[in-house]
């Protein structure tokens, strides 16, 4: 940051020692680092749990002279996993908690001009809620009863900027983030972008057949992979595939992929339907947050699998 004041990056915060130890590893004279004290939940993953905590928090960091309170961040998606009624109405109550932390830390005069930022920040985002963060967080910052902070029009005041970190927009998947996104009204359908494609390395058993890709290739903790295409392989030629590929949904409805060693999958389906040894399949995953982790370069391919690019992913 020192080096290019061009560079933005913020940090987050949910205790007091945190801050301190935050505080005392950087340079005092230089840019101050922005921070975001994080607001959680009573079972979650890290955060402040009370209000309380959340303003001590941010005192804490006000009073470290390497570090700049910016806003507040928060996770959503580990409330529920859900969109029920019930599940709405609880992550929405999250959210209003993220509103009253920023607000209870302007109140306080807790924001620090002195980094470059230009406005304040608000960052939640899991891939499930995203429609609801948007509903709750990004209006109404402004104008009769906020923060004094947060009004544009105050001296200290600055926009309040609501930073959305969904993943699965950018890799939507055939799994979790299928099953609740298109519950979510008013948004757009969301596509998926990632399939694997193995082979049929072995049929041992009648109806089952074993695959060449494993838990080292395939997000399972969301969800096993499911079947999406089949490409048969021409009987005695060599490296030689079909040129067209079945995406019958119904005929694919019963191949099932029951379970994962490290290097095989472990595919099912009736007696006397299935693939042939040699033959291609692609699968479908759930959750493209740990496919990105184990696919760290992944082919970008045009509609006839033509590879046409590639993507670095940095997860």
């Amino acid at each position: 940051m020192a080096a290019d004041p061009e560079f933005g990056f913020s940090a987050y915060v949910d205790g007091i020692e945190g801050v301190r130890l935050l505080g005392a590893a950087l340079d005092r004279h230089g840019p101050p680092l922005p921070v975001l004290v994080e607001v959680g939940h009573a079972g979650g993953r890290t955060g402040c749990r009370t209000r309380a905590q959340v303003l001590a928090v941010a005192r804490a960091a006000a009073a470290e002279p390497a570090l700049a309170v910016v806003g507040v961040a928060a996770y959503e998606g580990s409330v529920s996993h859900a969109r029920t009624p019930e599940a709405l109405a609880e992550v929405s109550g999250f959210l209003r908690t993220v509103r009253a932390a920023m607000s209870g830390i302007a109140d306080e005069g807790l924001l620090d001009t002195r980094a470059g930022t230009g406005e304040w920040l608000v960052s939640c985002g899991g891939s499930i809620y995203y429609d609801i963060v948007a509903r709750e967080l990004a209006h109404g910052w402004g104008g009769d009863g906020a923060a004094p902070g947060l009004t544009p029009d105050t001296p200290n005041g600055r926009p309040v900027r609501l930073l959305l970190r969904s993943g699965a927009y950018s890799s939507h998947d055939d799994g979790l983030y299928a099953r609740l996104a298109r519950e979510a009204p008013g948004t757009p359908r969301l596509a998926p972008a990632i399939e694997v494609w193995t082979q049929v390395i072995s049929t041992p058993e009648e109806g089952l057949a074993l695959l060449d890709a494993g838990r080292r290739d395939l997000p399972f903790d969301e969800g096993l992979p499911v079947p999406l295409a089949h490409r048969p392989r021409h009987a005695g030629a060599r490296d030689a595939w079909a040129r067209t590929t079945t995406r019958d949904a119904e005929s694919l409805s019963h191949w099932r992929i029951t379970a994962l060693n490290d290097q095989h999958a472990f595919l099912r389906f009736p007696p006397g339907s299935g693939p042939r040894v040699g033959d291609l399949l692609a699968l479908g995953i759930s959750h493209p947050c740990t496919a990105h982790d184990k696919w760290q370069l992944v082919p970008v391919v045009d509609d006839d699998y033509r590879v046409v690019d590639t993507a670095r992913c940095f997860f």
